[in-house]
């Protein structure tokens, strides 16, 4: 699933989809605050560790995981 918001969902565990957001600080539509909260929230519901990993993968890119 690649979205631009985070929906609420009631899947059962065992169909628990991926979930991929791509947010840009400049975008006027979509903001780009209260993001991680969001991933966050699926990530914990989904049985993530809760503790994401923050990588760089290119200048002015931050990638953050939710593994698990």
């Amino acid at each position: 699933m690649v979205i631009a918001t985070v929906p609420t969902t009631d899947c059962e565990d065992r169909d628990r989809p991926s979930v991929l957001t791509i947010r840009g600080t400049a975008d006027a539509h979509v903001p780009f605050a209260g993001t991680p909260d969001a991933v966050a929230d699926e990530a914990a519901r989904s049985g993530c560790d809760p503790t994401p990993r923050v990588e760089a993968p290119a200048p002015g890119v931050e990638r953050t995981r939710f593994v698990g």
